[in-house]
């Protein structure tokens, strides 16, 4: 996916967010204060788990966060009448992502796991070539990324699985 087709799927930062950039929250603050309103911090990529980000400057959080039967809740200018999903449908769950880096943040909904996964190999690749990692070498696009460099990473021991959660609140406001 590049850049463009990102933009598609971009939205204003929600209120949490906001407020924690107004504050000044480092990166690990960042963290925590968005622990527990439905953000995760995601800290590896693809089968071996690849470093995702550069932590505490460059973070991805990915959250599943239920809409409610009124789609007036979404910013209509920004979500509901670009309808980049088709069929004039509001979907019942987005799945999002929140790109801190270095006390910004720009915020992503997807209609699909699938979306918000290409959109994350695109971020990780930028960051991946940015910081010369070896595991890049000789790979000039997101495009020519290996399938084991796709999407998250599953972390057996613990059973990360984030990524495919099911969404158990509407995104928290506060």
């Amino acid at each position: 996916m590049n850049k463009n087709e990102m933009q598609r799927y971009e939205v204003e930062p929600s209120a949490l967010w906001n407020r924690l950039l107004m504050t000044g929250y480092s990166g690990y603050d960042t963290i925590e204060a968005v622990e527990g309103k439905g953000w995760h911090a995601i800290p590896s990529w693809g089968e071996r788990g690849w470093d995702l980000g550069s932590w505490p400057l460059v973070i991805i959080f990915c959250g599943n966060h239920r809409i409610k039967d009124d789609p007036a809740r979404l910013d209509p200018t920004k979500f509901v009448q670009t309808l980049h999903w088709g069929d004039n449908q509001v979907p019942q769950v987005t799945y999002d992502i929140a790109y801190y880096c270095e006390g910004d943040i720009v915020t992503y909904k997807c209609p699909t796991q699938k979306i918000r996964s290409q959109i994350i190999d695109t971020l990780a690749f930028f960051h991946w070539k940015a910081q010369e990692e070896s595991w890049v070498a000789g790979i000039e696009s997101v495009d020519q990324l290996p399938p084991d460099m796709r999407g998250p990473y599953w972390d057996r021991d613990n059973m990360l699985a984030v990524m495919a959660s099911e969404p158990d609140r509407e995104e928290s406001r506060a």
